[in-house]
């Protein structure tokens, strides 16, 4: 009985001594520091304006279509606003994500509601006012570039051009002939801009040849009071405009300045095109006839032309350089486009089985892409350069 009341006693006294362990513990706990745990998502999100937005793209003139996106820490219970093509109030029920993104085309300056209920708080309305800011950004990009269709508008491209011409030479971040690709951004719409980008010009497609490669012919060419030594962008036609001689008679006399086909690309032609308030004028380097030691060389000033064969090729058939090779084909950009096409190189000279003749011609580039010359009343397709 003795011991029994001994091992009693003892288990109780564990009993007690267990309990005022854990009970020290839990006084001890409140005054230790607890770790915290962050969530740095929902702490970018508590930063951030409750409505943002990006541009798409421009639709016309004074209308874009904006990215709206509503962001919430709390969670989104719904979001009510009206569709602006039909002025139909919309509620989208949000199931408490914390981001809803919506397509909304807008007009410049004018504002639109979106009421906004969030979890746990009351609804709240957000005004969207969106006004465009014409001032470009630009930046050079990688050394390769994935040709795509350009976003911007023409009128949006000259800036953009004007931009690039101001940010010429050969230092690092610099733009000149060697660059491949932009990072641009215009009226918020931003994107890569690099050669083989593509676009149209009254429905047919140009795309980029390079920046900063052929020389203005004024200097104040972006305005009153600027001084730019090369345009901005570069562009020729993939698709031919029409078939066409290069002179009327045959005859290279003069080169390409008194050829029949500069004058009308120059006078009838750019005078329809959609976007020849932006073309700027540039000297074009042309030869009479080909020489070895480029004695031949003259300057025309053109707002439309077609591209020499050295701008192409810069090998193959060539004896006198009437030009740089653009970036574009430099790079390995094909001359192929379905169909032969004038340059504006001269060939005075032809060559068979060890002699020589002089024959008046112009080169053209092949369907298959590779040089050749012919009679100038020949009849190929044209398809001209540019510059903004």
């Amino acid at each position: 009985m003795k011991k029994e009341k001994i091992i009693k006693l003892f288990t109780n006294k564990i009993i007690i001594f267990s309990a005022i362990a854990i009970l020290a513990i839990a006084i001890l706990a409140l005054f230790v520091e607890k770790p915290i745990v962050r969530n740095p998502q929902k702490e970018k999100m508590a930063t951030e304006p409750l409505l943002q937005y990006e541009v798409i793209n421009k639709i016309q003139d004074n209308e874009y279509k904006l990215l709206v996106k509503i962001i919430s820490e709390d969670g989104l219970e719904t979001i009510t606003y009206k569709q602006p093509e039909t002025n139909e109030e919309i509620t989208v029920a949000c199931n408490n994500r914390t981001q809803v993104a919506i397509d909304y085309i807008v007009k410049e300056k004018q504002d639109y509601e979106f009421k906004i209920k969030q979890v746990g708080i009351d609804e709240v309305t957000e005004k969207l006012n969106y006004e465009a800011t014409n001032i470009p950004t630009i930046g050079t990009g990688e050394k390769t570039h994935i040709a795509h269709e350009i976003k911007y508008t023409w009128e949006e491209l000259n800036t953009i051009a004007k931009e690039i011409s101001y940010n010429y030479g050969t230092e690092e971040g610099q733009v000149n002939n060697d660059t491949i690709e932009l990072n641009v951004s215009i009226n918020g719409i931003a994107d890569t801009l690099g050669i083989g980008d593509w676009t149209t010009v009254n429905g047919k497609r140009v795309r980029i040849l390079g920046f900063n490669h052929d020389e203005l012919t004024k200097s104040d060419a972006y305005g009153e009071g600027n001084t730019n030594i090369y345009a901005g962008i570069s562009f020729e036609y993939v698709e031919s405009l029409a078939k066409s001689q290069m002179n009327t008679a045959n005859s290279i006399v003069g080169g390409w300045e008194t050829c029949t086909l500069r004058n009308t690309l120059n006078t009838t032609i750019y005078g329809g095109l959609e976007n020849k308030e932006y073309i700027k004028e540039v000297n074009k380097v042309y030869t009479e006839k080909e020489t070895s030691d480029g004695s031949g060389l003259k300057k025309s000033q053109d707002k439309l032309w077609l591209l020499s064969s050295y701008e192409i090729w810069a090998n193959g058939s060539i004896i006198t350089a009437d030009g740089q090779r653009y970036k574009f084909y430099s790079n390995g950009g094909s001359s192929v486009k379905g169909f032969a096409w004038w340059t504006r190189s001269t060939d005075g000279r032809r060559c068979q089985g060890g002699s020589c003749i002089s024959i008046p011609r112009y080169k053209f580039s092949n369907v298959n892409g590779t040089v050749s010359s012919n009679r100038p009343t020949t009849l190929y397709d044209v398809t001209p350069g540019f510059a903004i």
